[in-house]
């Protein structure tokens, strides 16, 4: 129902279809009834404070941009880690998988963030044609390109996933995933940007780990364990970025040790201590008809396409189980083979 006067603002909630074709089909749904500027499909990670903080730290600070790209940068991790199981929303993540309810949406838009190109401007149109722009360059996925895992019981309070109320006994739906993405353009090519989502794992945790590539001409011999410099942005929990350097340990010695540079949310800033919830300032700029931090009918129409025959792949008769991981761990051990095969490895120690 419309108004004679005033605005019509539909904000729709994830998840958008189960695959590209129920996308296509919800789509032309909400397109015989409602303009795109009326449509505003909601991502709540769009609305975290460091999420909103990716393109003021890229593009307002001169000393990353030139180091933004393959020539410096060995590769890009988005990590996103739950202690705890599906608890209680079996029957919706039993038909939805992690790689649906989290890296197709939230994961994935914090890749365009950080892989896209400075806008024109700070318009929303501009913003959102740079997301559709990076994600066009993004190779589709296949399985070979996953690792999925599902985690098993290690005590009474720590059940399986196959052992909660609700999950069929013999579901194959992944509670880990981890991926790596190609993106054909200039600035990414070569550069693997590796992504990993679980439940049950050994810690809660959302980062983006911005990997360097070491020094050339290594005049100090530096360990192999503390080559690399790395910008850590940390989503959640306790909000911070911190940058990994190489020091000299204070004193007669000239032993080398890995420092931080910290900029911890908390205690830099008094308004930090209450950060508005994401949801809030989503609906905030719904009320005010801003719609960078939303999510177009095309770059989700890309987004589903990248993950559209991995999915296929993953739930045919064919496919394999996912592999088991204990409750607590940090997940399949295969993971760590899928970022050595592209000659990296995962820095998100505990």
């Amino acid at each position: 129902a419309r108004a004679p006067k005033g605005w019509t603002r539909v904000v729709v909630e994830k998840p958008f279809g189960r695959d590209l074709a129920s996308y296509e089909a919800l789509q032309d749904s909400l397109s015989s009834i409602l303009s795109e500027d009326e449509i505003y499909r909601i991502d709540h990670y769009l609305g975290k404070e460091l999420v909103q903080n990716m393109m003021t730290l890229r593009f307002a600070n001169s000393v990353f941009e030139p180091l933004w790209s393959k020539h410096y940068i060995e590769s890009v991790q988005i990590v996103f880690k739950e202690p705890f199981g599906v608890e209680g929303r079996a029957g919706y993540f039993n038909d939805i998988g992690i790689v649906r309810d989290i890296m197709q949406n939230h994961l994935l838009q914090v890749l365009a963030l950080v892989g896209m190109e400075v806008p024109v401007s700070l318009h929303s149109e501009d913003i959102r044609n740079e997301k559709v722009k990076l994600l066009r360059c993004v190779k589709p996925l296949s399985l070979d390109d996953f690792v999925l895992g599902q985690y098993k019981g290690k005590d009474a309070k720590s059940l399986g996933y196959l052992d909660d109320d609700g999950v069929p006994s013999n579901s194959r739906t992944p509670t880990f995933a981890a991926c790596v993405f190609a993106i054909n353009n200039r600035r990414w090519d070569g550069v693997p940007f590796l992504m990993k989502a679980g439940k049950a794992l050994d810690e809660r945790k959302a980062e983006i780990r911005v990997v360097f590539k070491p020094t050339p001409g290594d005049i100090f011999g530096v360990p192999n364990t503390i080559r690399h410099n790395e910008l850590v942005i940390r989503v959640q929990p306790d909000e911070a970025i911190y940058l990994k350097i190489i020091s000299k340990v204070p004193g007669l010695t000239s032993r080398l040790e890995e420092a931080r540079l910290n900029l911890f949310y908390r205690t830099a800033w008094e308004e930090s201590m209450d950060i508005p919830d994401a949801y809030e300032r989503l609906i905030l700029d719904v009320i005010q008809g801003e719609k960078s931090l939303f999510i177009r009918d095309d770059e989700l129409q890309i987004a589903w396409q990248i993950f559209d025959q991995a999915l296929l792949e993953m739930e045919s008769e064919s496919a394999p189980r996912p592999d088991p991981y204990a409750y607590g761990s940090r997940g399949p051990i295969e993971a760590e083979r899928l970022a050595y095969s592209h000659g990296v490895k995962w820095t998100d120690e505990p």
